[in-house]
């Protein structure tokens, strides 16, 4: 009883001892570029230590770990970075694929030789990041997820709420999908609803200019296209194939993994969490308010606190 009152005391001094600081919109760090074959990832890199890299979601970009960064580059090295075709990545005529994303991912990884690495990943770079590190354990330090898929294909599909139905059902739809989040840029008109705080003009903005174009929404697009119906019949690089592939792998992972989730969240909700805590080993969670699907907008003290406490107790030596 006394452990688990100092605990919830901890939790709730984390949260109510950061709500009070401001959420700023400018984008402070000095924007780096590193050349993979003809292309250029966007990222930037502060602090010093072992690594941090923040892996962003859909249509986010390395501007969404803004006011989290601060929390931890005073005592680690903080990397945050742009899938390609995202943010200020370059936007190559490829596929957009998963599987052309991870190896960008590795490939990046390889040039700044970085090891010891903690992956902090939400939404697309949950998936993308978990399968980097399942494939090169001996690189990784900890894991920690928001708003990302943990399960098998059919289990993320059968455990998710309407409004993650919907999307991926959208999808799915070759001429409504494209139309809709191609032509008609519905992923960014959508960001208000994913956000329980109303973005500034200079946040809107910031989140739209990587997408100004029908081309540049491509990688937006193909990625969400990808997960079949059910989550079944996974094919060979497809969202299915991944999600399926990553389960197997992470519950077998000893290596430690923190889920931080919000109500009422999305992808994250009490199914997710419970079947995260009966299949998945050296796992902690924490609560760290409400907020919606794109919780870094929502809550970045309260997430960066959270990390940084954990990161303190797990990881660092």
């Amino acid at each position: 009883m006394r452990q688990f009152n100092i605990t919830f005391l901890i939790a709730i001094f984390v949260i109510f001892n950061s709500v009070a600081q401001d959420i700023t919109e400018k984008f402070k760090y000095e924007s780096k570029f590193k050349k993979i074959g003809n292309d250029a990832i966007h990222y930037i890199d502060v602090g010093s230590g072992d690594p941090i890299l923040f892996l962003h979601g859909i249509p986010m970009s390395s501007y969404s770990w803004r006011n989290i960064i601060p929390h931890l580059s005073d005592s680690t090295r903080c990397i945050a970075i742009d899938f390609m075709g995202f943010g200020k990545s370059d936007k190559p005529k490829i596929a957009y694929t998963f599987t052309n994303q991870l190896d960008y991912l590795t490939a990046f990884i390889e040039e700044l030789n970085l090891a010891n690495i903690t992956l902090v990943m939400t939404d697309i770079g949950g998936i993308i990041g978990t399968s980097y590190a399942m494939n090169n354990p001996g690189k990784i330090k900890g894991l920690v997820f928001m708003e990302s898929s943990l399960s098998d294909a059919q289990t993320f599909h059968k455990n998710g709420g309407f409004m993650q139905h919907m999307m991926f059902w959208m999808s799915r739809k070759p001429k409504m999908g494209y139309n809709k989040i191609v032509k008609k840029n519905l992923f960014l008109k959508m960001m208000p609803k994913l956000i329980k705080r109303k973005l500034t003009k200079y946040e809107k903005e910031y989140y739209r200019k990587p997408f100004t174009t029908v081309e540049s929404r491509i990688p937006i697009y193909a990625l969400a296209h990808s997960f079949p119906k059910k989550g079944k019949n996974a094919q060979q690089g497809d969202m299915a194939y991944f999600l399926n592939k990553n389960a197997v792998e992470l519950q077998k992972s000893n290596i430690p993994k923190l889920l931080i989730y919000a109500k009422p969240g999305m992808l994250v909700n009490k199914k997710v969490l419970k079947w995260a805590k009966e299949k998945l080993i050296n796992l902690e969670t924490q609560y760290v308010g409400k907020a919606k699907h794109l919780m870094e907008e929502d809550l970045p003290h309260e997430i960066g606190s959270t990390i940084r406490n954990w990161y303190a107790k797990r990881i660092k030596k």
